[in-house]
């Protein structure tokens, strides 16, 4: 009898009661999407105007009024 009581409070837990339980699991907007939709483009943006800013002269560099041509002044 007492074996039939264990076994029966052993099987009878309240994980067991009810039924399966359904979590249905809802979407939370995260706050960090907004911030990362514009900070790719404005990186971007920034490194295209420094990239424009830098010049692009292929020119070689006139040596300073003064100087010899060998380099020493």
């Amino acid at each position: 009898m007492k074996l039939a009581l264990a076994l029966i409070l052993a099987l009878s837990t309240a994980a067991h009661a009810g039924g399966p339980v359904i979590i249905e699991e809802t979407e939370v907007a995260d706050a960090r999407d907004n911030r990362a939709q514009w900070i790719i483009p404005v990186v971007i943006g920034v490194l295209i105007i420094a990239a424009l800013s830098s010049g692009g002269d292929d020119a070689p560099a006139e040596p300073p009024k003064g100087c010899l041509n060998d380099g020493g002044c």
